[in-house]
């Protein structure tokens, strides 16, 4: 993801900075450019305040709470985004730290999760498989697996 995001930055950069000024024959385009930039980047700044949060910012969320939240990852991608493409001298680290952490703290979470709820997963898979094969319709799959949940809890 991290790999698609700068890749996304670099190419918006060519096409704002390079492409764009070839083709319109405008002088002024920095200037416009800079301007609207510095617009959109203050008003995602007083919807979002910090985002994209600084370096010692993360890693002091990280060391004090043992964890980062990843549920902004919208707003930090798009607040780091804007800069980086239409005005700012920032690099690419400024944001992305906060990124590869929100990431990083989604992807363990759902492993978590995944990792408790394994044998669940498989015997609904399992289920749903035998009603694609054998019945020919997905709600078939389904029905099963509330049978076999149904049949498992009585034997217990």
């Amino acid at each position: 993801m991290i790999w698609c995001f700068l890749k996304v930055v670099a190419l918006c950069s060519g096409l704002l900075w390079e492409t764009l000024p070839a083709h319109s024959g405008i002088g002024f385009l920095p200037i416009i450019c800079c301007g609207l930039g510095g617009l959109v980047v203050g008003i995602l700044y007083k919807k979002y305040k910090d985002y994209p949060e600084e370096l010692s910012v993360v890693m002091e969320k990280l060391q004090t709470e043992k964890y980062y939240d990843y549920r902004p990852i919208v707003p930090m991608l798009i607040c780091a985004f804007i800069p980086l493409v239409c005005c700012s001298s920032v690099g690419p680290e400024a944001g992305l730290t906060g990124i590869i952490a929100a990431l990083c703290y989604w992807v363990g979470d759902n492993v978590t999760y995944a990792k408790e709820h394994a044998q669940e997963f498989s015997q609904i898979g399992e289920a749903v498989t035998l009603g694609q094969l054998f019945l020919y319709a997905p709600r078939s799959g389904a029905a099963l697996a509330a049978d076999y949940q149904g049949r498992r809890t009585k034997q217990s």
